[in-house]
């Protein structure tokens, strides 16, 4: 599950977490939709594509604290196939959203994501 903490609100339940590196390079390709109450984390992960991708998300640039809580250091709504997202410096997880979930849940950058079941790795270089 992943819940935005400033406001309590419920980004997913149904969570796949893609912590291998085969994992991470396959991300969401080959799928063709993101359910509404999905996500897809991708740790460690600080820079993403959509090339090959059928349909538009929303992802969350994250970096993990000492607290085990991630926060939000970049945000993008609506990104569509095929675009590239440059490296995010301090960002060591992306989380994969279907589109608009960042605005119907209200979520910005600064706000604190808790995603339960991540256990912590070494930061991305």
């Amino acid at each position: 599950m992943i819940i935005n903490l400033r406001n309590q609100n419920r980004l997913a339940s149904k969570v796949h977490i893609a912590d291998k590196s085969w994992s991470r390079t396959r991300g969401l390709l080959g799928q063709k939709v993101l359910t509404d109450d999905s996500a897809l984390v991708l740790y460690p992960c600080n820079q993403i594509h959509t090339y090959f991708m059928r349909f538009t998300i929303d992802c969350l640039f994250v970096a993990l604290d000492s607290s085990d809580r991630f926060e939000v250091v970049y945000c993008i709504h609506n990104l569509k196939p095929w675009k590239m997202i440059r490296k995010v410096n301090g960002a060591n997880a992306v989380i994969e959203l279907p589109e608009g979930m960042l605005a119907k849940t209200d979520t910005n950058i600064n706000d604190y994501i808790q995603i339960k079941g991540l256990k912590r790795k070494v930061d991305v270089e």
